[in-house]
């Protein structure tokens, strides 16, 4: 886009100018400061750092960063990982340190940009490396981008800010929301009343890991979707990627999903867990996926056992001593079905699930509402208008 194209008020600038590089750099053991930021604790388009360490925690040369500098994320920068110091401390080295140049840009406008779209894709497009990759500050600084005027990004500012106050009420909301749950779940699972059963899950459930995925299955002739570790989400299935292989006709009746089937998974993080709806008429699972399918409708209920997955293993952590930790984390089907169930009647299991229902519809509201409020900001420098 030519200066001439582009909309009143706006211009075309290179990154170098409107951001400065700091890499002044420092060894934990010899700081005063007593915070280090690592990548892991920042969480992506959020400009809140909610989490750190302490210098102690690592070793080697870090970045100093005085408060109201930002760190931006230059290691796998689709992780879009972008947050401003509210304190002086120090950070990775897997990070990039910059402020901004006052002469071009208002300094509490830039880290807005720098959540969009419009430098997020381009900071990904420009990084090196393919395990890795990673920007450097000389090929960043010359990119060229669409940027307003000081008076326009005043007005963008205040929208911005506002924005940012909606995002962090959510935020709060939604933690609130979590340690409401939290709480529930710990005051029923802790205290259940004398009707309530503990069983091994091998008694509730018929056990059954997925198919080994094979080069032969690949390249089969009767491709089939099937479900991989990473289709499975809390309480949901990410389909952004169905991949398929084949399935004789004994492996179809075998694997096939059916609705009210609880897939759990075996590694990665494990105990994940979903209850299949059905949302793809014929689909399958890999063998990183243990499928839970109730021997009896009259005795637990899938989405019971959902929210029981979500409580031991993200609340009580009580099933984190049943894992197997080899080079990957994993809980094998020996292991799966001794775990102990607890459950009481079917009328309080569904109370229970319409209790955690509301929560969780709770959060999706609030969810819907920042994907608009980001959508609003992305769409100010796509279409380079207010």
């Amino acid at each position: 886009m030519t200066e001439q194209q582009l909309p009143e008020g706006w211009q075309m600038v290179k990154f170098g100018d409107i951001a400065k590089h700091i890499s002044k750099r420092v060894e934990p053991s010899e700081t005063d400061l007593e915070i280090y930021v690592g990548l892991e604790h920042l969480d992506p388009d959020s400009l809140k750092i909610k989490r750190h360490g302490v210098p102690s925690d690592v070793a080697g040369q870090k970045l100093l960063v005085k408060k109201g500098q930002i760190i931006f994320g230059k290691r796998r920068a689709y992780q879009r990982k972008v947050a401003v110091a509210d304190w002086d401390c120090i950070c990775s080295a897997h990070a990039m340190v910059l402020e901004a140049n006052p002469e071009n840009v208002l300094p509490e406008f830039l880290p807005f940009f720098m959540q969009t779209d419009v430098f997020m894709n381009r900071a990904i497009s420009v990084s090196e490396g393919s395990l890795s990759p990673t920007i450097k500050w000389k090929v960043l600084e010359q990119q060229r981008f669409k940027f307003p005027s000081i008076n326009l990004q005043k007005s963008l500012l205040t929208i911005f800010k506002s924005i940012q106050k909606i995002d962090d009420t959510s935020y709060f909301c939604s933690a609130s929301l979590d340690a409401t749950k939290k709480s529930l779940l710990s005051q029923l699972f802790k205290t259940k009343n004398d009707n309530w059963k503990t069983r091994p899950l091998g008694d509730l459930f018929d056990v059954q890991l997925g198919k080994m995925l094979s080069q032969k299955a690949r390249q089969g002739i009767n491709p089939k979707p099937y479900l991989a570790n990473f289709n499975v989400q809390w309480g949901r299935f990410d389909f952004s990627e169905v991949k398929v292989m084949d399935f004789n006709e004994k492996e179809m009746s075998k694997f096939r999903l059916k609705k009210g089937d609880v897939l759990v998974c075996e590694g990665g993080e494990i105990g994940r867990s979903a209850v299949w709806a059905e949302d793809i008429e014929e689909c399958y699972y890999q063998k990183a996926l243990h499928r839970l399918r109730r021997l009896d409708e009259e005795t637990i209920i899938p989405e019971f056992m959902l929210i029981y997955m979500d409580y031991m293993f993200n609340i009580s952590g009580e099933f984190s001593s049943q894992s197997m930790a080899t080079t990957i984390a994993h809980i094998p089907r020996e292991k799966l079905i001794k775990l102990p169930v607890s459950y009481p009647s079917l009328v309080e299991q569904k109370a229970i699930i319409s209790s955690i229902a509301t929560i969780e519809s709770l959060k999706l509201v609030i969810s819907e509402k920042n994907k608009k409020m980001a959508s609003i900001k992305q769409s100010i420098f796509i279409k380079g208008d207010i």
